[in-house]
C-alpha cells in the first residue's frame, strides 16, 4: 500500500476498529433497549466491545503491513549474506 511509513494502513486499521466497535455498541444498546440484556452486564459488555474494536484495529494493521515486513526481512537477510561474503573475501585476502 502506501510507502509513507504506514499512514494509510494505520488510518484503514483505525477505521476498521472504530466501525467494529460501533457495530458492537449498536448490538449492546439494541439488546438493552429490548430488555434482553441485564443492566449489570451493560458496562462490562461495552468494555468488551471496545477491546474487540482495538483488537480488530491491530489485526487489520498487521495484516496490511505484513507484505512490507516480509520484504524488510528478506532485504536484511540479503544484506547479511552480502556482508558475510565480503568478510570471507577480506579474510581470504589477508591470509594470502
Amino acid at each position: 500500500m502506501a510507502r509513507r511509513g504506514g499512514d494509510l494502513e494505520a488510518f484503514t486499521a483505525f477505521c476498521a476498529g472504530v466501525t467494529s466497535a460501533f457495530l458492537g455498541w449498536l448490538v449492546v444498546h439494541g439488546l438493552a433497549a429490548l430488555g434482553a440484556l441485564p443492566q449489570r452486564l451493560h458496562g462490562p459488555l461495552l468494555l468488551l466491545v471496545a477491546a474487540a474494536g482495538a483488537g480488530c484495529a491491530v489485526a487489520v494493521y498487521r495484516t496490511l503491513r505484513a507484505p512490507e515486513a516480509a520484504q524488510l526481512v528478506q532485504d536484511l537477510e540479503s544484506l547479511r549474506e552480502l556482508k558475510d561474503r565480503q568478510d570471507s573475501k577480506s579474510r581470504a585476502a589477508s591470509s594470502s
